[in-house]
């Protein structure tokens, strides 16, 4: 069914002689049932019912499995069982919310099977990983994309769609500040798994402002701060780099574990500047302050389901045959600014990166708007990332 009610024809399932046509909503099946999947994913499919439908859960915590499958119903597996699943065509797309490094195994496997993949970011830990999975994704007949879900928010749209229409100028300065006080044992405080404060929350920072400027960092300098408490015993607590762009512009940004949260960006132009406050949280409210000319305009609104709003736009790639637009290039040019910023954090006075092809970034029919729902799932062996 269509968001409106009428029937539309989507291509579901995959077998060796080619994709099946029916007439229903998305078959997902989650792997990984962490706080993030089970206070923001698996609710988001009670949004979008004509869209998507939570079919199956994968998670390595048997008590998850159980206690998840007797209070949605839906069947539960074992996360080695995956491959098994897929051959079985128990569900047509993946979504992956497992830790970093199980990205490039998991994907892979989904998409030599023919089902499409919904895939966490940052896309892998690695940019060679990330060119093992594009190699992968290039022989596949399914579809990939990133789940940058800011991608598809109306605010953040604007605010871009604002910058790009010259309505601050020239943009001469992004400036960004994303950080949180982790809570000791979170798996993104664990070296060899992509944890750290620039794969978790660097990565919102950087894409932004790969996005503002519609162009890839030429140079990229950094420094890291080990931080003083056992959180931080094996990554960074701290981060900043700055990255200059083509036409001298600059960016800066700073990504924590150790401090207040914070959620904010900034772009200054030639005339005018503009900010957007809550920028990178799934909930809350999300306030714009344009300034030029001597005026200021305010905007707010609460934070939508972001969730639901990627999974409804992948599914439109899907029912449509077309590639989503934060797909792997997308993923990979994020990851080349990671490993730049962590090569010039650990020693590199700066770090050159090759010039590329200007971005495309959001654009406005990638918005897609869907209320948010109340939550009232109960956390099954899931603790909330931050004491915040």
């Amino acid at each position: 069914m269509a968001i409106d009610g009428s029937e539309v024809t989507i291509y579901t399932s995959y077998t060796p002689g080619g994709y099946i046509m029916s007439k229903r909503p998305l078959r997902f099946a989650l792997i990984g049932a962490g706080h993030i999947a089970q206070s923001a994913v698996i609710p988001s499919f009670a949004a979008i019912p004509k869209d998507a439908e939570l079919v199956g859960i994968l998670s390595d915590d048997p008590l998850k499995r159980r206690r998840l499958a007797h209070e949605s119903g839906l069947p539960s597996w074992n996360e080695a069982q995956l491959v098994k699943a897929i051959a079985e065509r128990s569900f047509d797309a993946l979504y992956i919310a497992t830790p970093n490094h199980r990205h490039l195994e998991q994907a892979s496997a989904a998409l030599r099977g023919g089902v499409h993949v919904l895939l966490e970011k940052p896309m892998t830990v690695t940019v060679a990983e990330g060119q093992r999975l594009a190699a992968v994704e290039k022989k596949s007949p399914a579809r990939l994309m990133v789940a940058y879900r800011l991608h598809c928010d109306p605010i953040y749209n604007e605010v871009i769609h604002r910058v790009r229409s010259g309505e601050i100028g020239d943009p001469r300065l992004f400036t960004a500040s994303f950080t949180m006080q982790v809570n000791e044992g979170n798996i993104r405080t664990k070296a060899g798994v992509g944890g750290g404060t620039v794969h978790d929350l660097g990565i919102y920072c950087i894409n932004a402002a790969r996005t503002v400027f519609a162009s890839e960092p030429l140079e990229v300098r950094a420094i890291a701060v080990a931080g003083h408490d056992a959180r931080s015993r094996h990554v960074d607590e701290m981060t900043s780099a700055i990255l200059r762009f083509p036409e001298d512009r600059l960016a800066t940004f700073t990504s924590s574990f150790g401090a207040v949260a914070t959620s904010w960006f900034e772009v200054v132009g030639s005339s005018g500047k503009i900010r957007l406050e809550t920028a990178f949280d799934l909930s809350g409210q999300m306030e714009m302050t344009l300034e030029r000319k001597g005026r200021t305009t305010r905007k707010a609104r609460r934070i939508g389901d972001q969730f639901a709003a990627e999974i409804r736009y992948f599914v439109d790639c899907v029912r449509a045959g077309r590639d989503p637009e934060p797909g792997i290039d997308e993923g990979l040019r994020d990851m080349r600014v990671i490993e730049a910023v962590l090569r010039a954090a650990g020693g590199a006075r700066a770090c050159m990166l090759p010039a590329a092809k200007p971005v495309v970034g959001p654009q406005p029919r990638l918005v897609r708007r869907v209320r948010a729902l109340k939550n009232r799932a109960v956390m099954v062996h899931a603790k909330a990332p931050s004491r915040d």
